[in-house]
Formats: structure tokens, sequence, C-alpha cells
């Protein structure tokens, strides 16, 4: 199968995209939860939801 053609071809180029990716997630939800953002809409809310609890996974997988 040819699903992971695109992918970084070592596992250690696939870890460093893997945090890449990881990072910009978390800044994101810095982003969403800041002060300064501006009000949210009900759709809005609901991706901040599901934001939350994607950044909820994430952080168990890391622990674990």
């Amino acid at each position: 199968m040819r699903e992971d053609y695109r992918l970084p071809k070592t596992a250690q180029e696939r870890e460093a995209l893997a945090i890449l990716i990881g990072t910009d997630g978390f800044l994101l939800l810095d982003a969403i939860y800041a002060e300064t953002s501006p009000p949210l809409s009900a759709k809005a809310a609901s991706s901040r939801s599901f934001a939350s609890s994607l950044a909820t996974t994430i952080s168990c997988a890391e622990a674990g």
C-alpha cells in the first residue's frame, strides 16, 4: 500500500514532522483561547470544544 508515500522515509524524520504538526496544533489552541480572540459563534464554539478534546487526547498520548 502507498498511503504513506508522502511521509518522510525515516522514523527520525517522521517524528520530527509529528512534533512540528503537534506544535502547530498547540499554537492554534493558544490562539483560540487567547483573551484577545474574537467572540465565538455557535459553530466556532463547537470547533473549540473539538480542539480542546483533541488537545486532551494528544496530551494523554504523550504522557502514556
